[in-house]
């Protein structure tokens, strides 16, 4: 989009500070981290939020959650992942997600044969999986949820909480956001950028 997506803005508010408060409405905010990469601005964000950055840089998200589940405390535990680019996520899908991932190592909603990595729960345990992918130069998440044999939860089952699956909807283009901007019928302001 040539623009960060965390600090897009949506009404009032960014991207990241939208989805941060979806997030507060399901976890405390004691047990929420950001991760973002070294050099990456951030928009102003909620006090006693945890803040990390990527150590190894173009790793994607899964040098992110590496670098979030070093900076948990609450470990063991099971951890609810998410991009900047979800300003739909609904928190009764976090908690819905929490509950199917009671005994699984990491459950992801999929339909058919897509997959959405970034609306998951993984357990903590699984950091070390993580960090042997990043040293043998693997970069892509859903090989984790293929490692780790992730339950699989059909979409249907969002539905029953989130029936248009608004909180699968990621932003990757200037046609999602204006899309998303119709949507939620905010006008766009002259300012902002694309």
């Amino acid at each position: 989009m040539g623009h960060d997506k965390a600090s897009l803005q949506i009404g009032s508010s960014t991207f990241l500070q939208r989805i941060i408060d979806s997030v507060r409405q399901a976890l405390p905010t004691a047990q929420i981290v950001v991760a973002a990469a070294a050099d990456q601005l951030l928009p102003q964000l909620p006090d006693g939020l945890a803040i990390c950055r990527d150590n190894l840089a173009n790793a994607g998200p899964l040098e992110g959650i590496r670098a979030g589940l070093h900076t948990l405390t609450c470990a063991p535990c099971r951890v609810f992942l998410t991009g900047c680019d979800t300003p739909l996520l609904q928190p009764d899908v976090i908690s819905l997600m929490f509950a199917e991932c009671k005994t699984a190592a990491a459950v992801l909603p999929v339909d058919g044969t897509r997959e959405f990595p970034l609306c998951s729960v993984i357990h903590s345990g699984l950091l070390d999986e993580i960090e042997s992918m990043l040293a043998s130069g693997e970069r892509r998440l859903r090989q984790l949820f293929r490692r780790s044999a992730a339950t699989r939860l059909p979409v249907d089952v969002l539905r029953r909480i989130d029936p248009q699956l608004l909180s699968l909807q990621n932003i990757n283009g200037q046609k999602d956001y204006e899309a998303l901007l119709q949507y939620l019928n905010i006008d766009r302001k002259p300012t902002e950028h694309s």
